[in-house]
C-alpha cells in the first residue's frame, strides 16, 4: 500500500521545497515574460510554466539526493556483499581459542578448510592448534598444504620452519628434517633463517656422525 506524503519526512521536504521554489520562479517568470514581449494570457502559462518546472525539478533533485546519502551512508555502515569484496573472517574461531577450547577451535578451522582448502590463515592457525593439541602428524600436514598453496614467500618461509621444527622435535624424524634445513639454506639464501638452518644442519650431521662411530667431519661452504 502506498505511502502519502506527509508519511515520509524526506518526501515532505522536497514537495515543500518544490512548491515554494515554484512559486518564486513563477512570480519571476512574469516580469521575464514583459521583457520577452509576452502578453496576456501567454503571459500567465509562460509564468506557471517556469514556476512548474522549477519546482518539479527541485523536487525530484531533493529527494534522490537525499535517498542516495541515505544509500551511501547505509552502504558504509551495513557492508554487504556487492559493494566490498568477500573476506573469510575467524571472530568465532579466535573466541574458542581463547577461552582454552583447542579442540573446538580445530574443530571449527578444519570445517573452514572443508569449503575452503585454500585458505591460507585458516591452514597456519589449524596446524598451530594441532601442534599445541599433541598432534603433530596433522599439523606436518597442514604445513605442507599452507607451503603448496604458494600464497606468498613469507608464508612458504613459515611452513617450511615450522616443519623442520616438527621433525626436529615432536616427530623425531631427522632424515625429512635435514630435508627441511636443505631447503631453507637454499630457497632463503643471506637470510637469518637460512644462516640458522646452516648451524642446525652441521649440528644434525655431525650428531649422526658421532652415532655412527665416525669422525665429524667438516661441512661443505
Amino acid at each position: 500500500m502506498g505511502r502519502s506524503p506527509g508519511a515520509d519526512p524526506t518526501r515532505a521536504r522536497s514537495l515543500v521545497a518544490g512548491v515554494s521554489l515554484g512559486v518564486i520562479f513563477g512570480a519571476i517568470g512574469i516580469p521575464l515574460g514583459i521583457l520577452l514581449g509576452i502578453k496576456g494570457y501567454w503571459l500567465l502559462v509562460t509564468a506557471a510554466a517556469m514556476g512548474g518546472v522549477a519546482g518539479f525539478i527541485v523536487m525530484k533533485f531533493s529527494s534522490g539526493f537525499a535517498e542516495g546519502s541515505a544509500a551511501a551512508i547505509a552502504a558504509f555502515v551495513h557492508p554487504s556483499g556487492s559493494s566490498v569484496p568477500y573476506e573469510a573472517t575467524f571472530s568465532a574461531h579466535d573466541a574458542l581459542e581463547v577461552a582454552g577450547d583447542v579442540a573446538g577451535a580445530i574443530e571449527a578451522y578444519e570445517a573452514t578448510l572443508v569449503a575452503e582448502p585454500e585458505n591460507t590463515r585458516a591452514l597456519r592457525q589449524a596446524a598451530e592448534l594441532h601442534v599445541r593439541a599433541g598432534n603433530a602428524g596433522r599439523a606436518a600436514e597442514l604445513f605442507g598444504a599452507l607451503r603448496r598453496v604458494g600464497a606468498s614467500r613469507e608464508s612458504e618461509l613459515y611452513a617450511t620452519q615450522r616443519l623442520a621444527d616438527l621433525y626436529l622435535g615432536a616427530l623425531g624424524d631427522d632424515g625429512r628434517a635435514l630435508v627441511e634445513l636443505r631447503r631453507l639454506a637454499e630457497r632463503f639464501p643471506g637470510t637469518r633463517e637460512a644462516e640458522g638452518a646452516r648451524v642446525a644442519l652441521r649440528r644434525l650431521k655431525e650428531a649422526r656422525e658421532r652415532e655412527t662411530g665416525r669422525e665429524p667431519r667438516d661441512p661443505a661452504p
